[in-house]
């Protein structure tokens, strides 16, 4: 996918999740790791996570 379109696919999920009520840094978190993986790599993402 391109980046532009993985922006805007976790922005949308970003939304659902708060729709959701799920605690904010959590979809934070979740939409950010996603972004990572697809973006860079699965193992970028796991890093960040620690």
């Amino acid at each position: 996918m391109l980046p532009h379109q993985v922006g805007i696919l976790g922005i949308a999920m970003m939304l659902l999740l708060l729709v959701f009520r799920i605690p904010v840094a959590i979809a934070m978190l979740i939409v950010g790791f996603l972004g990572i993986g697809i973006l860079n790599s699965w193992s970028a993402a796991m890093s960040v996570l620690g």
